[in-house]
């Protein structure tokens, strides 16, 4: 990952007061801090008039982004500000309407958390949701919905931190004992996309990372899935919004109309189209790939899927490597 063409680093160390106590104006260190954490945690990093608003902007100057992929926060803050700001010029056009959409609340994240006590569940959950809240998504989100597999102590202990550390957040639970691998989640994916049509979902999980990690500690690839499925939110919702046909959206989507690797965006109203998972009290080891493809179900296409890393209609040959290449 590059540093933004308009990084400012001594803007980066005065606008926020832990950074100039840490770092003081060291370039490099402030560099090295944006691309390690202030990147994931959308800091500023030039000055950013805060009612600047870069959808009107891209909106209004379609032959400046005609293409899916030139329609992104990062490219409409670039141009405005290489190619027509003045700071003793009115931009009225392109302000923010502060105190409109208060009540706008279109995202609905579900998460599914294994807590499984033979791995070191409490650290890597917690740093996952975190990684995902610190994009400030939360102004956005109607819920945050948790489908907690593991013992009744453990629930609690989650949800109760979870309740303490999130207090702005509107939080919901289903509790599961059992392990039926990813049915209870995506079945409760579907309520509420019936009772939610009109909304965006998120589906995110950690029972993957614990099931395939040898070792106690996050990986890498879980990283990138969860850090940049939700890291460019403001981008992929303006998309969702602009473009009516997309249905999806994930990092490496794939042919069958689903993403690989399991964590995803869909429309509600796309989600009540798909095939509702029979409830059973017990499911074979081989049923769990069921709930992998079940995306897909609602069109059996790729071609409603906005890709995350490419910023465009793609499936890639090789996912694996698509998040290595683009999503570091």
């Amino acid at each position: 990952m590059n540093l933004p063409e308009l990084f400012d680093y001594k803007y980066y160390s005065n606008y926020y007061p832990d950074l100039k106590e840490a770092f003081g104006d060291n370039e490099e260190l402030l560099k090295e801090h944006y691309l390690k954490y202030g990147y994931y945690e959308n800091r500023k990093y030039f000055d950013i008039p805060d009612d600047f608003d870069w959808k009107k902007y891209i909106l209004a100057n379609p032959l400046f982004f005609p293409n899916m992929e030139d329609k992104t926060k990062k490219n409409a803050i670039t141009h405005f500000f290489k190619n027509e700001y003045n700071p003793d010029k009115s931009y009225d056009d392109y302000k923010l309407i502060k105190n409109i959409d208060l009540d706008y609340k279109p995202i609905i994240i579900l998460y599914y958390a294994f807590l499984n006590n033979d791995k070191n569940w409490k650290d890597m959950i917690t740093q996952q949701i975190y990684d995902i809240m610190r994009t400030k998504i939360y102004e956005v989100l109607y819920k945050f919905h948790v489908v907690l597999l593991g013992k009744k102590n453990d629930i609690d202990e989650l949800k109760n931190y979870l309740i303490q550390n999130y207090k702005n957040v509107e939080l919901e639970f289903t509790e599961v004992y059992e392990n039926k691998y990813e049915f209870p989640a995506i079945q409760k994916i579907k309520e509420l996309a019936i009772e939610n049509p009109d909304k965006l979902f998120i589906y995110s999980h950690s029972k993957g990372m614990v099931n395939h990690n040898p070792s106690s500690e996050r990986t890498m690839i879980e990283k990138i899935l969860t850090r940049k499925t939700v890291l460019d939110w403001e981008t992929t919702l303006f998309i969702f919004e602009t473009y009516p046909e997309i249905k999806k959206a994930g990092l490496s989507p794939a042919e069958g109309g689903w993403v690989w690797f399991n964590f995803w965006w869909a429309r509600g109203s796309y989600i009540t189209e798909c095939k509702s998972l029979e409830k059973k009290e017990y499911y074979e080891e081989s049923e769990r790939f069921e709930c992998e493809g079940w995306l897909g179900d609602g069109s059996k296409t790729w071609k409603d899927i906005y890709s995350l890393t490419r910023k465009l209609i793609h499936i890639p040959s090789d996912p694996l490597d698509e998040l290595w290449l683009y999503g570091l």
